[in-house]
């Protein structure tokens, strides 16, 4: 039972810190590093690919874990998929002071 256990835990992806206030806060806290992704996951292939290939990998996942408070500024298009109307404003505001140019996967 307890390797069943392991073994989901293994399996989950990382978590992704919606608020990058609150990112920036418990980076200090713990001594990590913020890694700060723009994406459209519902349209930019390349960002879904990175997401699917590298943020989900188990390898990435154990060392993020680790050493990385992740936050991901998601832009999506589909109606279904766009955050709450603070999270589109927030997204919006590190978007204006980290990723002027607007690239994707960024």
């Amino acid at each position: 039972m307890k390797f069943i256990a392991l073994l989901l835990v293994a399996l989950l992806p990382t978590h992704w810190e919606p608020d990058f206030e609150h990112a920036k806060k418990l980076a200090k806290e713990k001594n990590e590093l913020i890694l700060l992704n723009f994406s459209g996951s519902d349209w930019c292939v390349p960002c879904i690919v990175m997401h699917r290939d590298y943020f989900n990998n188990t390898v990435f996942t154990t060392m993020a874990d680790d050493n990385l408070i992740m936050v991901n500024a998601d832009f999506p298009r589909k109606k279904k998929n766009i955050g709450s109307p603070d999270q589109v404003k927030r997204n919006e505001a590190l978007a204006e002071r980290y990723n002027k140019e607007g690239l994707f996967p960024f």
